[in-house]
């Protein structure tokens, strides 16, 4: 590539969180601090005790020469603007939690692969590289006599090998090799936390464009409803989301699954494996655990996804938020306009008398407001309404998405099959909430089903009596998870 080509790549690249953290002056202290703290932490810590085991590294640092004069608070503050950490509030949650963005999780893995040398190239690099090709070449090749050919060779070797093994002939590979194989693997399974860290900041920035259309946009419900589902499906089709997909149904599948855990086990009963450290060994155990935590912190993400647009189709709040906007927008434009013919210093003819009160910020002052001080009317006794408790229950199912039922809709589904799509569902169990019944069943296949591959249809009439329909991605409910949809909102 040429240089006037890439350099402006580059120096837009140079901008992005990952870079600025990797040429900081002080890099190594931040680094070192977030991979103590986070690296392992897979759902973040709650604010006191980030605070607390940050104050003591620091001070640990310091007694080693290392500059650094601030307060834990102070550069979490400064880490923050940088887009070095993250910081939630879970629900019902009463404390902040902070992790690390992907950016961050990036550089710490970049960095650590630094610290742990190894020779140019390697056997096992090498075999990695040569059956990837192998296997590239043979899925994309047309031509039927060359793939017979080709299986005829590997049932020929796998006869030859096999008889060898009868006659007690077994070639293991030697602890060296396996060694470089096994620390292979680890370096994929970094690569692929990685990608799950991408794809759930994708779904974040989904999100926050949606918060921002909603606020900024002329378009209608539908439209704001268009772009959403067309984000998700670009997600889906972007190489980090078809990475995170495939494995999450790898991971799903109970004969991979137990396929996993069983090559595992043997790995680390091996003699080459207590070679290995105990965290590489700690990694290795536990790969399918932190796997499915990764995948879990997506799709969780994609939860509140579908609860932000759920809260979007049956709130009308949006609407008061899009006119405060539009309000504060068009006083600003009106001051900016004032400002080319008003001069700051000018006398405006307007008397402001003088108080012995000095402000030092906006919020010091408080704005007279004569309801707060009139005096309270006289309380009248109130007629004792009658509860109605149909007409309660009826709110409630408007209110609230029923999801107990729906879950009993998917069951009752697939104890005729061994999955069903949401749009199976659908026909077989009609929306009785109309969009929210929708997204109660996105929301539970999210937690609890599988993704498929392309899209379908979901049809259902609204609460007005209209119908509608969406084409979104293809869910699935599966038997073998029952135990998970069972347990999913108890």
């Amino acid at each position: 590539m040429k240089a006037s080509t890439s350099y402006p790549n580059f120096q837009s690249l140079r901008a992005q969180p990952l870079w600025k953290l990797l040429a900081a002056d002080n890099a190594p202290a931040i680094l070192s601090l977030l991979a103590e703290h986070l690296a392992d932490e897979d759902h973040g810590l709650r604010a006191s005790e980030f605070f607390a085991r940050l104050d003591h590294s620091l001070e640990e640092l310091r007694a080693t020469n290392v500059d650094l004069p601030k307060s834990a608070r102070e550069y979490v503050a400064q880490w923050l603007s940088q887009g070095y950490l993250e910081r939630t509030l879970p629900y019902g949650s009463d404390e902040d939690v902070y992790a690390l963005t992907s950016a961050s999780a990036e550089a710490i893995r970049i960095v650590s692969g630094m610290a742990k040398p190894r020779s140019e190239a390697t056997e096992s690099r090498l075999a990695l590289v040569i059956d990837a090709l192998d296997t590239l070449e043979e899925d994309t090749d047309r031509d039927v006599e060359r793939r017979r050919s080709r299986l005829m060779k590997e049932m020929s070797r796998l006869r030859c090998e096999l008889d060898a093994v009868d006659r007690g002939e077994i070639h293991v590979l030697d602890k060296d090799t396996a060694l470089e194989r096994a620390r292979e693997i680890l370096t994929l399974f970094s690569g692929l936390v990685g990608d799950f860290h991408r794809v759930k900041d994708r779904f974040e920035t989904l999100n926050s464009d949606l918060r921002r259309k909603i606020m900024e946009g002329t378009g209608s419900r539908g439209d704001v409803l268009d772009d959403v589902f067309a984000g998700l499906d670009l997600i889906r089709m972007s190489a980090a989301g078809r990475t995170f997909f495939a494995f999450w149904r790898l991971l799903n599948d109970p004969v991979a699954s137990s396929r996993l855990e069983e090559s595992i086990d043997a790995v680390l009963s091996r003699d080459f494996a207590q070679a290995l450290t105990l965290e590489e060994r700690r990694i290795l155990r536990y790969m399918r655990r932190s796997l499915l935590e990764k995948g879990g912190d997506v799709h969780e993400t994609t939860r509140r996804l579908a609860h932000g647009l759920r809260h979007f189709v049956e709130s009308r709040q949006y609407l008061e938020e899009h006119r405060l906007n539009r309000l504060l927008t068009e006083t600003m434009s009106a001051g900016m306009e004032a400002a080319k013919t008003t001069n700051a210093v000018r006398q405006t003819g307007i008397l402001i008398s003088h108080t012995g009160f000095t402000p030092h910020s906006v919020s010091q002052m408080t704005l007279w407001d004569p309801v707060t001080r009139a005096r309270p009317q006289p309380i009248e006794d109130g007629i004792v309404a009658q509860i109605d408790m149909a007409e309660v229950g009826e709110r409630i199912k408007r209110s609230e998405i029923n999801l107990r039922e729906l879950k009993a809709n998917v069951v009752d589904v697939l104890s005729r099959k061994d999955q069903a799509s949401v749009a199976e569902v659908l026909a077989a169990y009609p929306a009785k909430q109309g969009l929210g019944s929708v997204v109660g069943l996105i929301e539970l296949a999210l937690r609890a089903g599988i993704p498929g591959t392309g899209t379908e249809t979901l049809t259902w009439q609204g609460l007005d009596g209209q119908t509608r329909s969406a084409t979104v991605a293809a869910l699935y409910f599966v038997k073998d998870k029952l135990d998970d949809l069972t347990r999913t909102y108890e």
